[in-house]
């Protein structure tokens, strides 16, 4: 089909997601996985630690105000959960 963009072909890297080695880049990595891209093997498991880190000195249960709007079970669907973001 002619209409149907394909894939990104590169993989970003830690140079390119981190800005200044320290922050990561959200909306670039967003549109990088709505273009179907991929990420270096070193770049996903830095994320990963950092995420590991960051959920271990955070408390586990927080207390928020109303609404509140409660979505579970995606089941991996990450373009549900990107339209979910949308909507919400």
């Amino acid at each position: 089909v002619n209409n149907v963009p394909y894939p990104a072909k590169n993989r970003l890297g830690i140079a390119e997601i981190f800005e200044n080695n320290i922050y990561p880049k959200i909306e670039l990595i967003k549109q990088h996985f709505v273009s179907e891209g991929r990420l270096d093997e070193s770049a996903a498991l830095r994320i990963i630690q950092e995420a590991t880190n960051r959920f271990r000195i955070e408390k586990n249960l927080i207390e928020i105000a109303q609404p509140v709007c409660i979505v579970g079970d995606l089941h991996g669907q990450y373009y549900d959960l990107l339209k979910i973001f949308e909507l919400g």
